[in-house]
């Protein structure tokens, strides 16, 4: 099986898709994702509470897409568990055969979630990504592949003095690759990423730039209006309304954005995240010449 771990040293520029869960997802849903997106891209990312629903464990439905020969980076948070139960399901992870985990911080249920959630502090994203570090010089544990240990960021224009303070403590953590949240301000990602250059900090890490193939205007706004680490200029928004058929137009500005991501010094690959239709990811991908038809 190919795996996300291999592909970040031997491909130019990975390419990572994520799964689409919600409440009601069962097995025969993730299968066929599975099979739409798995020989497109280097591995499905499996994402925590994906939009502020709660959906089956991430653990669950990673094991499913290995099962079915689809490599699957593990996405867990630092706020929904304790220490005990997320180094219980990164020890499942392992056993499981997930050789990738993206670790975050993550964020409370939306306050419309009730009865809300209790919050659990137990660990920040830096303790949670050095605890899978330790985890990885176990000696103990034995039969199994260490973690590709991976982060996230919101790109953003840094300031002349910036140097990345959160992002070094992660790299220093452990991580070895970061995700950078959605963004279609090129102008910002270029930016953002150029100052990780500057400080050398992208030698001990990969950075994915996150993209999405958007199906309407109705749901880029959604995105921005809703999720504050997504970055979605309103000209993106006016393509889609204007365009005759939506869709296509989503798919045509996602390929334009991933060539043009290829080309950012310093970016390693691209995760197209969900959009409700992987169709739609995978003929984005096709259109951006980055892998073949």
């Amino acid at each position: 099986m190919k795996t996300f771990k291999d592909a970040i040293h031997t491909q130019e520029f990975v390419l990572t898709a994520e799964l689409l869960l919600a409440p009601d997802s069962d097995a025969a849903s993730i299968i066929e994702q599975a099979r739409v997106l798995g020989p497109h891209v280097d591995a499905i990312l499996v994402t925590e509470n994906q939009y502020g629903a709660i959906h089956m464990s991430p653990l669950a439905a990673a094991s499913i897409l290995i099962h079915e020969g689809v490599d699957a980076i593990l996405q867990l948070s630092a706020c929904n568990r304790n220490r005990a139960a997320l180094i219980g399901d990164m020890l499942g992870a392992r056993a499981a055969g997930i050789t990738s985990l993206q670790l975050v911080q993550g964020k409370k249920m939306p306050d419309s979630y009730q009865p809300q959630p209790m919050q659990v502090t137990d660990l920040g994203v830096d303790e949670l990504i050095a605890t899978a570090d330790v985890i990885n010089e176990d000696a103990q544990i034995t039969g199994a592949s260490e973690f590709l240990i991976g982060g996230a960021a919101k790109a953003h224009s840094p300031k002349a003095d910036w140097s990345a303070p959160r992002l070094v403590g992660k790299v220093d953590a452990g991580a070895k690759f970061i995700h950078t949240q959605l963004c279609f301000d090129l102008k910002v990602l270029r930016s953002f990423v150029a100052e990780l250059v500057a400080i050398k900090l992208v030698r001990r890490c990969s950075v994915i730039a996150d993209m999405a193939a958007l199906p309407s205007a109705d749901s880029a706004r959604w995105l921005r209006e809703n999720l504050s680490h997504i970055m979605i200029p309103g000209k993106i928004i006016q393509r889609l309304k204007a365009a005759v058929a939506p869709e296509q137009e989503g798919i045509q500005i996602c390929s334009e954005y991933l060539q043009k991501i290829s080309t950012i010094p310093g970016i390693a690959g691209a995760n197209l995240i969900a959009n409700g239709n992987p169709a739609m990811t995978v003929e984005a991908i096709k259109a951006s010449g980055l892998r073949g038809g």
